[in-house]
């Protein structure tokens, strides 16, 4: 049973880049540890791609120029840049985030 599980535990160490080849982390940096970066890069793809996202639900596209929603943070491509959708998004605003819907609006509310 110990042999199997060496067995295992080298399969563990050739396949993470652990083994001590030449340095002491030169196999995990040019094996397992390269893989770092290319997560990385994939994160920040879709963290663009959420920041310039569309806030209506289901929508997915990509706004070049994006229309600001009044009294919200939010911000709609030019195919949802109606009133109807404005008036829909501005009213869900105000039920997610109440307090930051009086920040923004203060001065309404203050009168």
């Amino acid at each position: 049973m110990l042999h199997i599980l060496q067995h295992i535990w080298y399969w563990i160490e050739v396949h993470t880049g652990t083994v001590n080849e030449p340095g002491p982390y030169y196999g995990f940096w040019s094996g397992f540890g390269s893989d770092i970066g290319e997560i990385a890069l994939l994160g920040a793809i879709i963290a663009t791609y959420k920041h310039h996202n569309c806030a209506v639900p289901r929508c997915y596209r990509i706004a070049h120029k994006k229309y600001e929603i009044k009294e919200t943070k939010q911000y709609v491509c030019r195919k949802h840049h109606t009133q109807k959708w404005h008036d829909l998004l501005i009213e869900q605003y105000k039920e997610d985030y109440p307090e930051q819907h009086k920040l923004i609006n203060k001065d309404k509310y203050e009168r």
